[in-house]
């Protein structure tokens, strides 16, 4: 299971825009991820249909407070 922030850089791994990337706009119940593809597309993905960018390796936010 993979877990997703608002705001980060991901791949498609499936359908018609598969290895495209996408930015993370929300994410809802039950794992479901509104993402916005670059040519400007709103999409809904399974955190199975998406794998975390290459480029991408920003650290995470930390639900705990420090």
């Amino acid at each position: 299971m993979n877990a997703y922030c608002v705001g980060e850089r991901v791949v498609i791994r499936y359908g018609k825009r598969q290895g495209g990337t996408a930015t993370v706009l929300k994410i809802r119940p039950a794992e479901v991820y509104e993402v916005k593809t670059e040519d400007g597309a709103i999409l809904f993905f399974s955190g199975k249909g998406l794998q975390p960018t290459a480029d991408a390796e920003v650290p995470r936010p930390s639900i705990y407070p420090t």
